[in-house]
């Protein structure tokens, strides 16, 4: 035999969303999927939420199916007034004119209630998308200014070795061209005193003929 919780929820399973959701006890249900108790208000809403939030391939699979079949859903959905009492005791259900009337009446109500729930839903997947895709754009903006940063860097760097390169090699010629002048002195430095040494040869040499010279007049 089945529970009273059961049978008061029991038109409820034959909305495609309770594919996903059992009943627990009077006050709530279980999510088949991640075995999560939800407090159930008396509609759909709060299953959908979920649905939407925690499994949201199960839920974007529920689009079109919750359109087509939301009339006859809603034809044995359990949304009664406030001003109706159903007693249900176990094995047995008790239908009343006011409640087939106030069930009529919800029939043609509740359609538009769903309806706005889905284009809610709709709109807030919608919202997320172009957020997720303005996301992707500023990420992509952000790996675009890195690539150029990095090629900046690369250019910066190609100039500084450049401007090393450059730096280095007139440090070498400059160190070169000091050797060279360093040469030159040395090389004037010793001619210079080989003429020196020639003069006082030469010198010596006139010093020694001029007192040959007048030795033999002398004589």
């Amino acid at each position: 035999s089945r529970s009273i919780a059961e049978l008061k929820m029991a038109p409820r399973k034959r909305s495609v969303v309770w594919n996903f959701f059992r009943v627990k006890d009077e006050e709530g249900v279980e999510c088949l999927l991640c075995m999560l108790y939800l407090i159930h208000k008396g509609h759909t809403t709060s299953m959908l939420r979920h649905l939407r939030i925690k499994h949201p391939a199960e839920f974007a699979s529920l689009g079109g199916t919750m359109k087509k079949t939301a009339p006859g859903m809603l034809q044995r959905s359990e949304m009664n007034t406030t001003k109706e009492a159903t007693v249900v005791e176990e094995n047995c259900s008790v239908i009343t004119k006011s409640k087939l009337s106030g069930r009529l009446y919800n029939t043609l109500a509740v359609p538009k209630y769903i309806e706005s729930e889905i284009r809610v839903f709709e709109r807030e997947r919608e919202l997320i998308e172009a957020l997720r895709s303005a996301q992707k754009e500023e990420a992509r903006a952000l790996e675009h200014q890195r690539e150029l940063l990095e090629m900046l860097r690369v250019a910066n760097a190609r100039e500084a070795a450049a401007e090393r390169e450059k730096i280095e090699f007139l440090r070498r010629a400059q160190e070169e061209e000091s050797r060279d002048l360093s040469r030159q002195r040395e090389e004037l430095q010793r001619d210079r005193e080989e003429l020196e040494r020639q003069q006082r040869q030469l010198q010596h040499e006139r010093d020694e003929f001029c007192l040959l010279s007048r030795e033999q007049q002398t004589t």
